[in-house]
């Protein structure tokens, strides 16, 4: 147990920016070549962000949300440094870039990187599905500034009117890029106005090598609820980002029906070890570690930014040993 947190307190001593305990170097660089790779970014630790970046064998880049840094709304932008580390190339182009739902913690870093980065950059493409504008207006009025940034800086890449006109994403959409597909599974329901925003997030899931990674955004209860009525046994997926930061998401029954042999927690430490009690993550813990016995586990808060090469074996051993116990337990 001490050794754990000591490895833990060692990485969060030592967190410079885009760092983790994975080391850089030619061996992982050679690793990685010609491979489909999944990120789990993390720039610092003092915001609930969640951003993902995939690599595929190809060397095309496909970003998931982005998240802002915790720092600070108006700081600099971090992702464009990430994406160059991560592609080689001084000008990435990002073929896919996927927004969960229309809370600013999860866009508004593409909005920083439009205003300040654009020439530096380019997107393709912008895959999203926000609910109407009267539903926006009604559920989600104080962040009415923020999307009206993502509409201009949506309409700064496509042209004037774009947003306007752009329909978003449909149930049984298929993306495609390279060797990665992606498949909409759930759209927003604006019927379903508890949680609201969270619960309007889309879900989809990316098949590479065979293999299936399921992201939920910050999903709650009832779209959850969707998720399994709809898909059955059929939504099982071998890998799952766990919803709403790994806390107050989807439930343990959802969970049970996705089945997944792999669990992505984008969370922050001070959620993870939840000293306030504030958070439902001890809950959480328990379901995947203990009650469904998921062994692969990768907790930004813990460890920093770090990758999944696909295909991914199951079978190896897990590469992070962590203790699951609620905060209050761990020194029992």
């Amino acid at each position: 147990m001490l050794k754990k947190k000591l490895v833990t307190l060692l990485c969060l001593s030592l967190m410079l920016p885009v760092t983790s305990c994975t080391s850089d170097n030619g061996e992982q660089k050679e690793e990685l070549e010609g491979k489909t790779v999944l990120y789990q970014v993390i720039r610092e630790n003092l915001s609930l962000m969640m951003c993902y970046v995939i690599k595929t064998n190809n060397n095309k880049l496909i970003v998931i949300d982005g998240g802002i840094d915790g720092h600070g709304l108006y700081k600099p932008p971090y992702l464009l440094e990430e994406l160059r580390k991560i592609s080689g190339e001084e000008h990435p182009v990002v073929d896919a870039w996927f927004i969960t739902h229309a809370h600013h913690d999860h866009f508004f870093e593409f909005v920083k990187m439009v205003e300040e980065k654009s020439k530096y950059f380019t997107v393709n493409n912008v895959y999203f599905n926000f609910p109407s504008q009267e539903f926006l207006d009604k559920y989600a009025p104080s962040g009415k500034a923020f999307l009206d940034r993502f509409k201009k800086a949506y309409n700064k890449l496509y042209g004037e009117n774009a947003y306007d006109n752009y329909e978003g994403v449909q149930v049984g959409e298929i993306i495609e890029v390279d060797n990665v597909s992606f498949e909409i599974l759930q759209i927003p329901d604006e019927s379903i106005t508890s949680n609201a925003i969270n619960n309007s997030s889309i879900i989809f899931r990316m098949t590479v090598e065979n293999q299936t990674v399921l992201f939920t955004g910050d999903a709650g209860v009832e779209a959850g609820n969707r998720l399994v009525i709809t898909y059955g046994d059929s939504i099982q997926s071998d890998i799952v980002q766990m919803a709403h930061h790994g806390q107050a998401g989807l439930e343990k029954r959802h969970y049970e029906k996705i089945n997944p042999k792999v669990c992505l927690w984008p969370i922050p430490i001070w959620v993870w070890e939840n000293k306030n009690q504030r958070y439902a993550t001890d809950y959480t813990k328990k379901w995947m570690f203990e009650e469904l016995e998921v062994k692969h586990h990768y907790i930004s808060g813990l460890y920093g930014t770090e990758y999944i090469v696909f295909p991914f074996d199951f079978d190896k051993k897990p590469k992070n040993d962590v203790d699951f116990r609620p905060y209050s337990d761990v020194d029992k």
